[in-house]
């Protein structure tokens, strides 16, 4: 659905992020994340990674400066949804994948893009790295299942089932 060369299927929408970011953090790795988000996603970055010595930093990511100064040297990943969840704020990802990525192109942009779905949005296409889904939502028709899913390229999506999914 979102153009990826390989996904991962799991057994919820926050099984689905937590994986993707294990994949990537270690002790003393930086998330950069747009503070409007899921309340369980804020409170996995917010409480969950520090415990773990990953730094997580929220800033708004609509705004190129807070990007540009928050994007530092141990920087992992940039965190976000668009629309996001509960205000359906709107983020630019092309903009923030190449400010992301020219400052270090092994940074991984990952986007939650439940809200969206990939009917009207497509992140990879736009440069994320890996979108996350929860297809509990309206991928499923919102109610009957839980499940998610983390889309992208073969290579990492490699890496999140064997660490993200299957080490962690």
């Amino acid at each position: 659905l979102e153009g990826a060369e390989a996904a991962a299927a799991t057994s919820s929408g926050m099984g689905a992020i937590t994986a993707a970011l294990w994949t990537i953090v270690q002790a003393g790795s930086r998330v950069i994340a747009d503070p409007t988000l899921y309340g369980c996603t804020y409170a996995f970055l917010a409480h969950g990674l520090s415990r773990f010595g990953v730094d997580v930093s929220f800033i708004d990511t609509a705004d190129l400066g807070q990007l540009r100064a928050a994007l530092k040297e141990n920087t992992a990943a940039v965190y976000l949804e668009s629309p996001a969840n509960p205000t359906l704020k709107i983020i630019d990802l092309a903009l923030v994948a190449r400010t992301a990525h020219e400052y270090n192109e092994n940074i991984k942009v990952i986007c939650d893009n439940t809200f969206a779905t990939p009917f009207l949005q497509n992140p990879l296409a736009l440069g994320c790295d890996l979108v996350v889904h929860s297809a509990t939502k309206y991928l499923n028709g919102h109610g009957d299942v839980i499940a998610g899913f983390v889309a992208g390229p073969r290579e990492l999506i490699d890496q999140v089932k064997m660490i993200g999914i299957k080490d962690m």
